[in-house]
């Protein structure tokens, strides 16, 4: 257990990738005729202790739900990878099973919040002139992205 009062200026960005971006807008599709973007969420977090960062990756899916005049939806993949550096990541982390380390909560949300809200940010250009124009990625609880049950009542 640690005793170290989490500070969030520890962690800084040190890169970033769109490692894939997949946008498929069928042929005559109609913008106006969606009444919904529907999406998926997966995080996975690689960490480092030794070194003090971390690996993050955040795969977007969205699709659109339309009425009548749609035969196809439109629907998009992306990719982000985030290299982040946690000072004394080892003080908020724990092994678990299986040699799998989990990041504390703290520092888990500060993360989860950060790479989420840059992604939002960043896909607006993406999507902008493709049936997709008007999806904004919705504000989440980086409680359930991180827990991978984002996507569960969907």
């Amino acid at each position: 257990m640690h005793n170290k009062v989490f500070n969030p200026e520890n962690i800084k960005i040190l890169g970033w990738n769109l490692a894939l971006e997949q946008i498929s807008s069928p042929h005559n599709f109609a913008s106006s005729q969606i009444a919904y973007h529907g999406f998926h969420a997966d995080m996975e977090l690689d960490i480092n202790p030794d070194d003090d960062v971390l690996k993050v990756s955040l795969r977007i899916e969205v699709i659109t739900e339309s009425e009548d005049h749609n035969l196809e939806e439109a629907q998009a993949v992306f990719q982000f990878i985030y290299y982040i550096r946690l000072e004394d990541i080892s003080a908020y982390t724990l092994s678990r099973e299986e040699d799998k380390i989990v990041l504390h909560s703290d520092p888990g949300n500060y993360i989860a919040a950060l790479t989420y809200s840059t992604s939002r940010g960043i896909l607006l250009s993406p999507v902008l002139g493709t049936a997709l124009k008007d999806f904004i990625l919705p504000v989440i609880d980086t409680d359930v992205l991180l827990s991978g049950t984002l996507n569960d009542n969907a």
